[in-house]
């Protein structure tokens, strides 16, 4: 692990994250995710992939997508796919959303602070 004395001028790089021996898979993620996202003016911050090889991304506007471990690129394609629906509403912007779901994904939804957060589910139609 290397860690730099001082992050000056580095705050735009994206964080990877993983447990040892999975760099490669990492840095072939950001890549995949990374294309995808650029088309949709997404900025990747954080890559992720735990310890029980569950797959995370945080993107620069503080959105979590949550992956889980199993169908991976078909979670992340879906995610792409329904996300302009998600940030139609400018009032209403997701914090974080779950794509580990068989035939949906929950989404929890930035709220004012005093009123809260609450988290939907909400159904996908697949569209193969």
């Amino acid at each position: 692990v290397f860690r730099p004395p001082s992050l000056d001028g580095h705050l735009g790089l994206v964080r990877l994250d993983g447990p040892a021996g999975s760099e490669q898979r990492v840095v072939e993620f950001l890549q995949t995710a990374a294309s995808a996202a650029d088309a949709r003016e997404l900025q990747i911050r954080e890559v992720r992939l735990d310890e029980r090889r569950h797959w995370w991304v945080r993107f620069d506007d503080g959105l979590t997508l949550s992956l889980g471990r199993e169908n991976v690129g078909y979670r992340l394609a879906q995610f792409f796919r329904v996300y302009p629906s998600l940030v139609a509403q400018p009032a209403r912007r997701p914090e974080r959303i779950d794509m580990r779901y068989a035939h949906g994904f929950a989404v929890r939804w930035r709220e004012p602070a005093a009123q809260g957060t609450a988290a939907h589910e909400v159904k996908m139609q697949e569209k193969v």
